[in-house]
């Protein structure tokens, strides 16, 4: 699990080449959506629920995640 100022990410499934990570806010909360690999585009993405609300510091966190997620797929350990 991760946590940042205003989301919880954890991981939900790892299918031995990817891994797919639920977002979670700390206030309600609540599932927001998803980050998965996305194969026609070759890299991870988020998946946003229904109707849900991010603020500029939600989609940053969800972006950092997923820089690191792109950054150890480049370069495993």
């Amino acid at each position: 699990m991760i946590e940042t100022e205003y989301l919880f990410v954890i991981q939900v499934k790892d299918t031995g080449k990817t891994t797919v990570w639920e977002v979670r806010s700390k206030a309600p909360r609540s599932t927001l959506g998803l980050v998965k690999w996305y194969p026609p585009w070759r890299q991870y993405c988020f998946f946003p629920g229904p109707e849900t609300v991010f603020s500029h510091g939600c989609l940053e966190d969800i972006n950092a995640h997923i820089k690191r997620l792109m950054g150890e797929r480049r370069h495993p350990k």
